[in-house]
């Protein structure tokens, strides 16, 4: 489905101010909420859909608790996978365990465990 002109635009000037508010560097992060309002926006939902999406589409762009930034040297771009490792890593253990503990070890979504 085609987005309407108008969301086109829109989208098109929210990914251009993403962009100019991105820093290289983890100590010059921007939060989302700071983006938003350049935009005109009130929550950073917007911002982060979007920066999901860029993200997706191969834009380097990663995440701290300062905000969004470019990295800066291949070090910050290393950190940041390993924390996204780590993360990947604690949820996966947390889905094993509660398989494990319901008997549903190896069921897909929607499917009913034999008991």
């Amino acid at each position: 489905m085609v987005k309407p002109i108008a969301k086109q635009d829109e989208r098109a000037r929210i990914r251009d101010m993403i962009m100019m508010s991105l820093h290289r560097g983890k100590q010059n992060a921007t939060t989302g909420k700071e983006m938003a309002q350049k935009v005109g926006h009130r929550d950073d939902r917007v911002i982060r859909s979007e920066i999901e999406d860029m993200i997706r589409e191969g834009i380097v762009i990663l995440a701290s608790e300062s905000g969004y930034y470019r990295p800066a040297n291949e070090s910050e771009t290393d950190e940041y996978l390993g924390i996204l490792r780590s993360r990947a890593t604690k949820i996966f253990e947390r889905i094993n365990a509660i398989e494990h503990a319901t008997g549903r070890k190896g069921v897909r979504p929607g499917q009913m465990a034999l008991m």
